[in-house]
């Protein structure tokens, strides 16, 4: 069922884990709020390890150390 205030799907995506969001916003409750508000009808995605950007850096950073030796 489609709910009618929803019009589009908007990805968000963040490096700070949920549990940390209160440092960055400096208030527990407001953090708590802002989740709890943008995650209510999301579908949450969690991944671990380094990001494809991080990945890509590392791998252009040992092709050009290789290159120079």
């Amino acid at each position: 069922m489609r709910h009618p205030h929803v019009r589009a799907q908007v990805p968000v995506t963040s490096n700070i884990p949920f549990g940390r969001r209160s440092e960055f916003l400096g208030d527990d409750i407001v953090a708590a709020a802002m989740i709890v508000h943008h995650v209510h009808h999301a579908k949450v995605l969690t991944r671990s390890g380094d990001s494809k950007r991080t990945q890509t850096c590392r791998a252009l950073l040992k092709a050009t150390t290789n290159d120079t030796r």
